[in-house]
């Protein structure tokens, strides 16, 4: 039976996207591995950053499955998350304001503004509280999937797959490991970001979480603005960050967090099981 997918892209960050809503996607965990891992394959199959499953939902207006592409369940997809409600409005859920679940975990949406295949969406990011962090020592951010996020002036002549590699797998983020994320800033407003990402298991031109704790880093070093806004200028685009932040005695609590940017449709086909 054949397969039929939406490639979306938000900044370089493509996804495989499939309207799961009758619920007849693959459901034995080792077939839908091999399934997931052969369809995001970029020699043999669409080629992904990861496959999405848009899923009924009786609570919210749909459920978001996301998938790495190497075929395991993934945790939370910034990007991932901004393409599937584009998706949704093309499919007919056409909203302006979006509710939907991923990870367990509750999201919003806003769309912003769209045309026939492009729309600039915004989703919420869940709340972060963390102490102060030791960036330089590879202190982990949590912004929906774990990150850390080291500061470099010269990104663009970092090997990041061998840089990122190493990291990804270091001891002290064992057993699941982390994304690894190499920042230049440019000024207050705005960072030049490189991410390894875990689950693609290499450098994506864009990572929605991995631009989302950037931004956070950044301003925890010092590098801040009035407006806690910051475009974040990945390989494959530009997206941007705002949140609110409250500093506690031991703590900072980010709150109203918002990662926006462009969703794009590539194109839509079908593909044998």
């Amino acid at each position: 039976m054949a397969i039929i997918f939406h490639k979306f892209q938000g900044a370089g960050n493509d996804f495989i996207l499939i309207d799961d809503r009758a619920d007849l996607f693959e459901k034995d965990p080792t077939r839908r591995h091999q399934l997931i891992q052969r369809l995001c394959n970029r020699n043999f199959g669409a080629g992904a950053d990861g496959l999405i499953l848009l899923k009924s939902s009786e609570r919210v207006d749909f459920e978001m499955h996301f998938f790495n592409s190497d075929g395991l369940p993934g945790s939370f997809c910034g990007n991932g998350a901004r393409c599937i409600v584009a998706f949704a409005d093309f499919l007919g859920i056409s909203k302006r304001e979006f509710s939907f679940t991923a990870s367990e975990d509750h999201h919003r949406a806003i769309v912003k503004s769209k045309s026939t295949s492009e729309w600039d969406i915004s989703v919420e990011i869940a709340d972060i509280q963390t102490r102060s962090l030791h960036l330089s020592q590879g202190d982990v951010i949590h912004s929906g999937s774990p990150h850390i996020v080291l500061f470099n002036d010269t990104i663009n002549d970092i090997d990041v797959f061998r840089e990122g590699k190493a990291l990804r797998n270091a001891e002290k983020y064992e057993p699941a490991g982390v994304n690894v994320n190499f920042a230049q800033i440019i000024d207050s407003n705005n960072i030049k970001l490189r991410t390894y990402e875990r689950g693609v298991e290499g450098e994506t031109l864009a990572c929605g979480t991995g631009a989302t704790a950037a931004a956070l880093a950044a301003w925890m070093e010092g590098y801040k603005n009035p407006q806690n806004q910051y475009n974040v200028h990945a390989r494959g685009g530009t997206l941007r960050v705002h949140f609110d932040v409250v500093k506690h005695a031991e703590y900072y609590r980010f709150s109203n967090i918002w990662l926006s940017g462009p969703a794009i449709r590539v194109y839509g086909a079908e593909i044998a099981d």
